[in-house]
């Protein structure tokens, strides 16, 4: 071998006994339920950070959390560890787990910490397969009782929900005002750049949302018995809509509110088996959907039941026409997942994936051949085994359940969209305002680049993102100092100069712009910072990562303000 191929290889080997001290030190966490999962967590965060360093990236405990989160059955497989009552179980699982993030992590980092994780996602369950087989061997670390980091660290947010972030991001409008009012910008600029930002539609109905969240509407169309509770609770992770099994006959629509404590966070109209046409079901349905306006429509299609496919679906197209203007958004979901032959495999076996592409496809015809274009015909498993007591979860047997949180999240309103993401995944909230921000953000510097206003372009532009900047980082928990800025600058490299300027903020650009800036170099340029502001505050992506996001964003968002002109960011 070369030289180059030596020292990857070494690297290689570092990482991997990193992966097996990491996972022989779960097995010595996992046996004591003082320490606890969060414990297991910090093990793996600490893991992966180290991980990084083995690659000379900086990987930050908010990145690797956000790794973790994004794997989604590592969480469940350590609650589970933690709560079996025999020891060789605990052992088996906590081991195998740890072992697998390692690896997944190992093949992240060294792919340079992409936000498109699906194929990490696959390695992990992979992995996590191979080693519950051989967790004996993972044990024999030499160094399993030293710790990888401090164990008693709280890592916050772990749980999903950071409370002081959250209060941080609900006093966003006024937190602007000050952090635009601390900069030394002048009152000349500070003023119009306020009137503008907050004049514009866009930029309020983001605020707007943050102030008074509500709760998302759905219209659920199904048979008794598919899974419509289960769904809610699956997207939760909390145990808030009563699961039950299916009681013959009843045909009777229903609308009401599901809350976790004196939030709701869900308003629903169940027109549970309203496709039999049983009697009074027309008008029970008229009575449960009189003024209520949903976000969008999910027709729950059991894969273990596919035998009312056609009447299913011409109610759906029914009701959203006679009921909503034929513009409701649909989504169609194909539950029960880990039910299609072979019953025995798992759901990500390859003949079951086959089985469910197949079926998956009959539907999208069905509802091609009836004029229904919903947003996706998904397949999922919203299946949570939960303690008696409904606070844990014992097994998850979640599937696709990101993805159809992601599908909502992308197609309903900001207001709507937010309390769900709250709830669920302060992260996520934070990366879906950022990323409507900067949309907002990017359609007005393309105004101001292209018509002449009370004050100078350049001086106005560099206001907005300066704003937007702060926003970002806001909404990351960090607080953007000129340090801060000087990093995140730096990160971005010579770019900075070359397109849209933070001179203001950071006094160490130069001005080149020489006149007025044209709409869409304003527009791009501004678009890509924002983006590299989300990557490194709020994803927690290390700088070595962040040099080619700018310019990635740049192109992308040059040919589509080419193609489309700003119709996207508006």
């Amino acid at each position: 071998m070369n030289n180059i191929e030596n020292r990857t290889a070494e690297l290689d080997n570092k990482a991997e006994n990193l992966c097996l001290w990491g996972a022989a030190r779960a097995g010595a966490i996992v046996v004591l339920p003082a320490i606890g999962t969060m414990a297991l967590m910090a093990n793996e965060v600490y893991m992966i950070v180290r991980l990084g360093q083995v690659y000379d990236v900086k990987v930050s405990k908010a990145a690797a959390m956000g790794f973790l989160s994004s794997l989604g059955a590592a969480f469940a497989g350590q609650t589970l560890a933690t709560l079996l009552p025999f020891p060789p179980m605990q052992l088996a699982v906590g081991v195998s787990v740890t072992y697998a993030v390692g690896k997944a992590a190992q093949a992240w980092i060294k792919a340079d910490c992409p936000s498109d994780v699906a194929e990490f996602k696959k390695l992990f369950q992979g992995v996590k397969a191979t080693a519950s087989e051989k967790w004996r061997e993972l044990l024999s670390h030499p160094q399993k009782d030293v710790p990888l980091g401090d164990e008693q660290d709280p890592l916050d947010g772990a749980a999903g929900l950071d409370p002081l972030r959250l209060k941080r991001m609900l006093g966003l409008r006024e937190e602007i005002t000050r952090r635009l009012t601390d900069l030394p910008l002048g009152s000349e600029i500070i003023g119009p750049v306020l009137d503008y930002i907050y004049a514009d539609s866009r930029v309020k109905a983001v605020l707007d949302a943050f102030e008074n969240p509500r709760p998302l509407r759905i219209v659920f169309v199904g048979r008794t018995g598919a899974g419509k509770s289960s769904v809610i609770n699956a997207l939760t992770g909390k145990y808030l809509a009563e699961v039950s099994d299916p009681v013959p006959g009843q045909q009777q629509a229903e609308k009401h509110s599901i809350a976790d404590g004196d939030s709701v966070l869900f308003e629903v109209v169940d027109t549970r088996g309203i496709a039999d046409a049983g009697p009074g079901a027309e008008e029970a349905l008229e009575k449960a959907l009189g003024e209520f306006l949903p976000d969008l429509m999910i027709l729950m299609i059991p894969l273990t039941d596919r035998s009312h496919l056609d009447d299913d679906i011409a109610s759906v197209q029914k009701i959203r026409q006679k009921y909503f203007g034929g513009v409701t958004p649909v989504i169609v979901l194909l539950n029960k997942a880990d039910q299609m032959a072979p019953p025995q495999e798992p759901v990500d076996s390859p003949r079951k994936q086959e089985n469910i592409r197949l079926f998956r496809e009959q539907v999208e015809a069905m509802t091609r051949a009836a004029n229904l274009t919903p947003l996706a015909v998904l397949p999922i498993c919203s299946y949570l085994d939960w303690s008696e007591d409904r606070q844990t979860i014992l097994f998850d047997g979640r599937y696709n359940i990101d993805a159809l949180m992601d599908l909502i999240l992308d197609n309903v309103s900001l207001d709507a969209a937010l309390q769900l993401a709250l709830e669920a995944r302060t992260q996520q909230a934070a990366h879906l305002v950022a990323e409507r921000f900067v949309r907002s953000c990017t359609a007005l510097a393309g105004t101001v680049g292209s018509s002449p206003l009370p004050v100078a372009d350049i001086t106005l532009l560099t206001g907005l993102q300066v704003v937007m900047v702060t926003v970002v980082s806001y909404l990351g928990g960090r607080d953007l100092d000129a340090k801060g800025v000087r990093e995140f600058i730096a990160g971005l490299g010579l770019h900075v100069p070359a397109a849209l300027a933070l001179r203001e903020v950071a006094r160490v650009l130069a001005p080149v712009f020489g006149g007025a800036v044209s709409g869409s170099i304003a527009a791009a340029g501004t678009y890509a910072i924002g983006v590299s502001a989300i990557a490194y505050y709020v994803d927690g992506k290390p700088l070595s990562a962040i040099k080619g996001t700018f310019d990635a964003a740049k192109q992308w968002a040059e040919a589509k303000i080419k193609q489309d002109g700003l119709k996207f960011f508006k």
